[in-house]
């Protein structure tokens, strides 16, 4: 079982290695392509092909499974959410407004008063 686990990890580090390369490969290949203008479509082959490269390495990795195995639960746990009614996301809705309403004149008041108070009262500017 360990033996099974080190292997795992040792294949994990070397997909997550080799993805990280072709990652690097891509972004070096896309801006070397643009230096060189050497085929009018060099730089969009390259950056595709390693594109595609890099998904079959991800489709042929233990990573795979775990990202599948991750969205998977999470969509199953989405659909146990209890989602709102109509009037109750209306009531919400309409109570959020009006606190920003409220916050923004509260602001706009607090603003004005401690800009008066420096500019007029304490510095004499106006």
């Amino acid at each position: 079982m360990e033996k099974l686990e080190n292997e795992i990890s040792f294949f994990s580090k070397k997909t997550s290695l080799s993805l990280i390369m072709l990652m690097l490969f891509g972004v070096l290949s896309f801006s070397f392509f643009d230096i060189n203008k050497i085929y009018p479509n060099s730089r969009l082959i390259a950056t595709l092909s390693l594109v595609i490269l890099a998904l079959l390495v991800f489709l042929f990795s233990d990573l795979r499974v775990y990202i599948v195995n991750y969205f998977y639960s999470s969509y199953n746990e989405a659909k146990k959410v209890v989602w709102p009614e109509k009037n109750e996301v209306f009531k919400i809705t309409i109570s959020v407004f009006l606190f920003v309403l409220c916050m923004g004149i509260f602001l706009w008041i607090i603003d004005a008063s401690l800009g008066w108070f420096i500019y007029d009262i304490i510095l004499g500017w106006r």
